[in-house]
Formats: C-alpha cells, structure tokens, sequence
C-alpha cells in the first residue's frame, strides 16, 4: 500500500447505515431531488436556485452557511468501465506493462490486483474514471464561479458525490478515484462527500447489504474536521428512513483497510 493510501486509511472513518438482509432492501429512490428536499429543511443551508431562481454563473448547489460550505451534488450512474473504448484502453494498458515486463500475467483479479506496481494501479484508475471525471471539473467551475460571484471566498468547497450505478468499482475504490483527481487539479474542491443510492455493498466486518457514508478533506488526505458531514449523514438517514418507512440503523467503524476489500452486491 501507498503511504499516500495508508495515511488516507489511518485517518478515516466512515459511517454506515445497515440495510435489511436482502439484496435490495429499499424501494427504488430518485435520489437528486430527495437530497435537494432535505437539504431545504437543513439549519442555515439554501438551495442556491430557491434563491437565485436563474443564474447567470455557472452555479453550484447548495450553500450551508453556518460551515461556510458551498456544494456541488454529482449523481454518477453509468458505469463506462464495460464501454468498448474502455475496455481498448485497460488493454492496451496491460500490453503495454506486459511487454515491459513490469507484470508477470495480463488477467486481473481481486487477489492479484494487490501486489500489482502502483504505477499500473494508477494507470488504471485513470483509464477507467474518465466518466467521473467529467462530473469533478463541472463541479469545480461551478463552486468557483459561485464564490466568486455571490462574494463567498472564505467558503470551502464541497463535492457531494454519489454512487447510483457503478457497481464495477468497490465501494472505497470509488472515493480513492474521485479523490486523486481532486489532489491533483481541481482547486476549488476542499471536501468530498460520498454515498450510494440504489447500490449496496457488504464487508468483512458487515456482510448484511449496507450502504456508507464517507467525509474526506481532500487537502489532509483524511476526516473532515467538525461535525458537518456527520450531521449531514445523520439528516440524510432520517430523512430516507422518513420517506421510506424503513428505519436507518447507524454504525461507525474505522476499519478502512478491511473496506477496502468491500464489494458492491448485485442488483
């Protein structure tokens, strides 16, 4: 492992809402505009297009003004990794490091990807998350554009992103992507939120379906500090649980390593 990922793992928790044993234990939920309701009961948060019902900036979302947090949401539901052109790229990308010699068989597995150079890795991290890339810079503009021109400077900004689809990469695998793009080009985003809708996941620790929730500071490779993610989680849970009728079983674990081994169930 990285020191990189290691320190990202030390230093996260992550927070898990522990769903019926079944595969599908919710209904189908359309999950932008439930978030945008809730967030319209949220103390001292707004929907910026409650306010300002059309822009002339590239807005983001929501503004939480008692963290000073300006959030773009981003719904990511297709899964490019069986696209052809994808799947042309990861190929050519494993000739290519088997024809270096830098990899000793050209099949990938869940127990050879480990010990694979974290090059390679990286390389195809980069191949494959060219779709959730697309969705990082439009939220990057747009928390920089709303800044700017609504004079909220001193505000962070936060990415909310969620898994409604993507069933090919593990659950943590998910957020490790977003957050290498981040690190490395996108400014304007301090924070990342993740969560799934409509997609359960099980680990070592829980194997009942579970869905997580996931606060990072992108800057310290670690938790966000102060209680704003959990307390979104918290509002967020109760809400569905309103909604569905279902109730939200909470759990806290700081087990990173082991979720990293986590997987998606089938729908």
């Amino acid at each position: 492992m990285s020191k990189l990922r290691r320190n990202w793992c030390e230093k996260q928790t992550i927070q898990i809402t522990l769903c019926q044993n079944t595969v599908n234990p919710y209904p189908h939920i359309d999950v932008e505009p439930l978030f945008t309701e809730m967030v319209r009961d949220y103390p001292m948060a707004c929907v910026l297009t409650d306010k300002i019902p059309h822009p002339k900036f590239l807005n983001a979302d929501f503004i939480f003004h008692h963290e000073k947090i300006v959030a773009e949401f981003k719904r990511i539901e297709k899964d490019a990794t069986d696209n052809p052109k994808v799947q042309a790229k990861i190929t050519a990308v494993i000739e290519q490091y088997y024809a270096e010699g830098k990899i000793r068989e050209k099949q990938i597995t869940e127990e050879n990807w480990p010990g694979l150079p974290k090059e390679f890795q990286n390389d195809i991290y980069t191949t494959t998350t060219d779709s959730i890339k697309v969705h990082i810079e439009k939220a990057n503009k747009q928390i920089k554009a709303t800044k700017e021109n609504l004079g909220l400077e001193s505000y962070k900004g936060c990415l909310i992103l969620v898994n409604d689809g993507v069933e090919s990469f593990p659950p943590v695998t998910f957020l490790w992507a977003a957050f290498r793009l981040i690190l490395h080009q996108y400014s304007g985003i301090t924070y990342i939120i993740t969560f799934p809708a409509n997609v359960f996941a099980k680990s070592r620790e829980h194997p009942a379906p579970i869905q997580y929730w996931l606060g990072l500071d992108v800057e310290k490779a670690g938790k966000m500090e102060g209680t704003f993610s959990e307390n979104l989680f918290h509002a967020w849970t109760g809400f569905i649980a309103h909604k569905t009728g279902i109730p939200a079983i909470r759990r806290e674990f700081n087990d990173v390593e082991g979720f990293w081994k986590a997987r998606n169930l089938p729908n």
